[in-house]
C-alpha cells in the first residue's frame, strides 16, 4: 500500500512504528484496541497520527533517553524523502 497520502497528512503506519519500538506488530494493536493510542483506518491497515504516537511514547517509556531516541526516530520516519508535495512534518 502506497502511504504518502497519510504520511503527508501526519500519520504514520502502524507496522512502522511497532518496528521503530521494536514490538511485536500485534503488540502496537493489542494496545490500540485497549485504547491506549488512537488510529485510524483504511481497510485493514491502521495510521497513528505522529503527535498522539510521540505522546504515547513519552507515556510508556519512563526513561527519557529511551524516549528522546524514540522520538528522533519516529520523526525521522514521518519524512517522505523525493516528493515535491510532502509537507515535512516534526
Amino acid at each position: 500500500m502506497d502511504t504518502r497520502l497519510w504520511r503527508r497528512a501526519g500519520y504514520l503506519p502502524a507496522g512502522d512504528l511497532a518496528r521503530l519500538l521494536s514490538v511485536p506488530p500485534i503488540t502496537l494493536h493489542r494496545w490500540m484496541d485497549k485504547g491506549a493510542l488512537a488510529f485510524k483506518r483504511e481497510g485493514r491497515y491502521r495510521f497513528i497520527l505522529l503527535d498522539d504516537a510521540v505522546a504515547f511514547v513519552r507515556a510508556r517509556y519512563t526513561d527519557r533517553d529511551i524516549a528522546r531516541t524514540f522520538i528522533k526516530a519516529l520523526r525521522e520516519a514521518i519524512k517522505i524523502r523525493h516528493d515535491p508535495g510532502a509537507k515535512r512534518c516534526g
